[in-house]
């Protein structure tokens, strides 16, 4: 059910969608992973949430990389006084956060 793969303990779409957020630049194909994500979380079924948890490093780790990312890029760009541009990054970093809270309170990882 749900395209996992029990003999190989694996779910494709989940672990796709997972090295997108951790190694794609690309921020819209960041975001689509990221909600792909949120959506197989969002399931009830509790072999989905035992893989999920079984695997969550292979996320956190991701989102990790897409956070430290997004600082270092605000911090760049607060050395050099781009308004615009702290601003754009800020706004990056508040929807991660609100991001990761929907995470939290899915209570999955």
């Amino acid at each position: 059910q749900f395209f996992i793969d029990n003999t190989a303990s694996r779910f494709p779409l989940h672990d796709c969608a997972a090295r997108i957020v951790g190694f794609v630049k690309d921020s819209m194909a960041r975001t689509a992973a990221l909600t792909t994500l949120l959506n197989i979380y969002k399931i009830n079924d509790k072999h989905l949430h035992k893989f999920v948890h079984t695997h969550a490093d292979t996320f956190l780790a991701g989102f990790n990389g897409v956070l430290e990312t997004e600082f270092r890029a605000l911090y760049a760009e607060i050395k050099i006084k781009r308004k615009n541009a702290v601003t754009s990054c800020a706004a990056q970093l508040h929807d991660l956060f609100y991001y990761a809270q929907d995470i939290l309170l899915l209570d999955v990882l």
